[in-house]
């Protein structure tokens, strides 16, 4: 039977553009870390600060007239489910069985029939309850955007076959405000999927790839922030787990009449994606093995992990032995740190990491960095009071804590609050963003963040926070609670 888009969909009310600040959540989620897994066979332990590891085990096959949900062991792998979990279990770890779907024919036929529909709803229930899975998600791409609002009711309809308590998530490709039909990115309905999904999974990525006018970053920060605005508008933020890349590219230029041209415009295959372990072979050796199966060789280095802004990613540029030019953008660490960032800063979810088989210590350890809130001890919280204290005393700051100038002067006039107290301030270079780094006259050293934590430039958000015209917060909640007495005055 042909599923119609249900009434609930027809009539489902659209937020208003300018409203996305309407959408952040009053407090911050404890953020949840999960990381998709391709078709594992084995449990290979949880690295530090991982919540949620979503294996893509299930696949949507089959034809039109009859598509069927298989699972990894039933198209010849070999996996024990049901023992990958109760390891994982007994490490902390919850489990998302991954439902995976590329072929816009079979996905078709599924949002458009009803029977197909509750065959894949009920195969799907029985996975989760024969493998113990604590959630499900649903990884289809490349639909007919003109099926949107019908997959919007497909996952509705799953929803409610699930057993009480799944978790539920789904992943959509970032949310683009002009209508194009013929554009696959936009196959998905933000506002009416989290209507029924516990969790979108924004896979923020792939901004640049072998698509591109210009070799760049897989996803750039202000790329980013711009698509989480757009998302905003539509979506709640403690919905959102925003998609982050454990991976970059690697672009190729081939040398044409005594210049460099971009050979990846014509060969999608001289793009190629690069991994941590990637970079560090040729930091460390000068070569490593691409994903082609091809060694690549520094002939000569031009740049080697540059950071490069605005894009806030790590830029490497070297010419190998076949005299062939490579441009490679990877977001290393600290890029990943700013990324969880901007999750924290809009409150949202947390994150989703792909993939799991790309990691290494340096980007998990990064990604967690963005996430840590500074909670200063007993002696720093003194400290801390004694500053503001004083500088409320120089009348830098009002009763209740706050900078009674702007954002533009807020840096210049705090430093010069600090310093007239008697506290050494001064402005870290090292790291993207602007921070203060205090040491009290105990040597007691600490910082304060106008990029996250402290000073939010956006002037709208600060009087959805409550602050006055032209105040920005100084304190963050995290810490209020530390020197409450302070601001109980």
């Amino acid at each position: 039977m042909a599923r119609q888009i249900p009434e609930w969909l027809r009539k489902a009310p659209k937020t208003s553009p300018a409203g996305w600040l309407e959408n952040i959540s009053a407090q911050s989620p404890e953020p949840l870390t999960i990381a998709w897994a391709y078709r594992p066979h084995t449990y290979t332990g949880r690295p530090e600060g991982l919540d949620v590891l979503a294996p893509t085990w299930f696949y949507v096959e089959g034809t039109a007239e009859k598509p069927e949900l298989k699972t990894i062991a039933q198209l010849g792998e070999s996996c024990d489910f049901a023992q990958f979990v109760s390891q994982a279990h007994a490490d902390g770890l919850k489990i998302w069985g991954t439902a995976v779907s590329m072929t816009p024919e079979l996905s078709a036929a599924l949002v458009h029939s009803q029977e197909h529909t509750a065959a894949f709803a009920a195969q799907l229930a029985q996975y989760v309850t024969d493998y113990q899975l604590d959630g499900v998600n649903f990884d289809f791409e490349n639909m007919d955007p003109d099926d949107k609002l019908l997959y919007s009711d497909f996952i509705a309809q799953c929803r409610a076959a699930l057993p009480e308590g799944t978790v539920l998530s789904v992943c959509t490709n970032i949310r683009m405000r002009n209508p194009d039909p013929n554009n696959f990115w936009q196959c998905y309905d933000h506002e009416t999927l989290a209507q029924h999904a516990d969790y979108l999974c924004v896979m923020a990525y792939d901004q640049n790839g072998s698509f591109s006018q210009e070799d760049g970053p897989v996803a750039s920060l202000e790329w980013v922030d711009a698509s989480l605005q757009t998302l905003l508008e539509v979506v709640p933020s403690d919905k959102v787990l925003l998609g982050v890349p454990f991976y970059g590219r690697d672009y190729t230029y081939t040398q044409q009449g005594g210049e460099y041209l971009p050979a990846w415009k014509t060969d999608s295959k001289m793009t190629v994606p690069v991994y941590d372990r990637h970079i560090q072979r040729l930091l460390e050796e000068g070569s490593y093995q691409d994903l082609r199966g091809n060694t690549v060789t520094v002939s000569q280095w031009n740049a080697q992990g540059t950071w490069m802004e605005p894009e806030a990613a790590r830029y490497y540029e070297f010419v190998d032995t076949d005299n062939n030019l490579h441009k490679m953008w990877f977001d290393d660490g600290q890029a990943l740190s700013l990324k969880s960032k901007l999750a924290r800063r809009y409150h949202l979810a947390g994150s989703a990491v792909w993939e799991y088989a790309y990691a290494s210590d340096s980007l998990w350890q990064g990604l967690a960095q963005g996430y840590t809130l500074y909670t200063p001890g007993g002696a720093q919280v003194a400290a801390l009071q004694d500053l503001l204290d004083q500088a409320q005393q120089l009348q830098w700051f009002s009763a209740q804590g706050n900078w009674m100038g702007t954002s533009a002067d807020a840096p210049a006039a705090l430093r010069q609050a600090l310093n007239t107290a008697g506290y050494n301030a001064q402005k870290d270079e090292m790291t993207p963003g602007e921070y203060l780094l205090l040491t009290a006259g105990d040597g007691t050293e600490y910082r304060i963040d106008f990029a996250d934590d402290v000073l939010w430039p956006d002037a709208a958000l600060g009087e959805k926070l409550g602050l006055a015209d032209g105040q920005i917060e100084l304190v963050p909640g995290s810490l209020r609670a530390q020197v409450a007495p302070l601001f109980a005055k």
